[in-house]
């Protein structure tokens, strides 16, 4: 991901992802779709701060918790 650290977009959709701690070095990531995968977590994207589009329908995830950690308003897409 070194040479990704300037991605600000990023569709993962449809991928059966299961883990994206990889992309927690993406800091500058401002829309993201991991929908339609097999994804439990989100506590990974606490780094993306510039987040402001994440859509995240059709996974397992547990908890959103995470998204009120951001300093921008998150609209989120189930």
């Amino acid at each position: 991901m070194q040479y990704a650290s300037n991605l600000t977009h990023l569709d993962l959709s449809n991928n059966e992802i299961n883990d994206i701690e990889p992309l927690k070095s993406l800091t500058k990531i401002r829309g993201l779709d991991i929908s339609r995968n097999q994804i439990v977590s989100i506590e990974a994207l606490s780094s993306m701060t510039d987040m402001g589009s994440l859509q995240a329908n059709s996974n397992k995830i547990a908890s959103i918790e995470v998204i009120k950690s951001f300093p921008r308003r998150v609209f989120v897409f189930n």
